[in-house]
């Protein structure tokens, strides 16, 4: 998720500029509304939500609604139906990130949570090293748009991992691993 999610933040504002003309104001406007989103969605929504509709079928909803979100960048143009795009891929992400990070923790033994935590922490930042290196040679070398048709699959692989992870039970997943 987080390198897909990389892939499009790397590449965004060049696809918009050389498509459409944004500058950097729109871009910043854009990416302002995602961080807006975001804060209303993991500052409010998320507790409700996970409460009443629990961590695993949020990530079910979030992750392919991520991977239809980054398709959509491709044919939003500026400047309403892009910002619903980009406000439906913060709302999204803000439901499975934070649904992700708690299925994480919850099956995972507690002997062993640092670790699977400190692991999950650390490929997240290989992700967000090495997800725009590929992002722009995808940009420059095939097609502005392939940057964002990869991640969309990307993310479309993670779902389909989310929705066979997330069909067992958590004291199933955490008596499977090592400990």
């Amino acid at each position: 998720m987080t390198f897909a999610f990389s892939m499009m933040e790397s590449t965004f504002a060049l696809y918009e500029q050389a498509l459409y003309g944004l500058d950097a104001r729109d871009v910043g406007r854009l990416m302002g509304l995602i961080g807006v989103v975001m804060v209303l969605v993991q500052g409010g929504m998320i507790g409700p939500l996970s409460k009443r509709f629990g961590e695993e079928a949020l990530v079910r909803v979030g992750l392919p609604g991520l991977a239809l979100g980054l398709l959509a960048l491709v044919v939003s143009p500026p400047f309403l139906p892009l910002a619903c795009t980009f406000a439906a891929l913060a709302l999204f992400h803000g439901l499975a990130q934070p649904s992700l990070f708690s299925l994480i923790s919850r099956r995972t033994p507690e002997s062993d949570q640092g670790l699977v935590m400190g692991t999950n922490q650390s490929l997240s930042a290989l992700a967000r090293a090495t997800a725009p290196a590929l992002a722009l040679a995808l940009f420059a070398g095939v097609e502005p748009a392939s940057s964002f048709v990869a991640a969309a699959a990307l993310m479309g692989l993670a779902s389909l991992a989310g929705f066979w992870i997330t069909r067992a039970p958590a004291a199933e997943m955490a008596s499977a691993s090592p400990g």
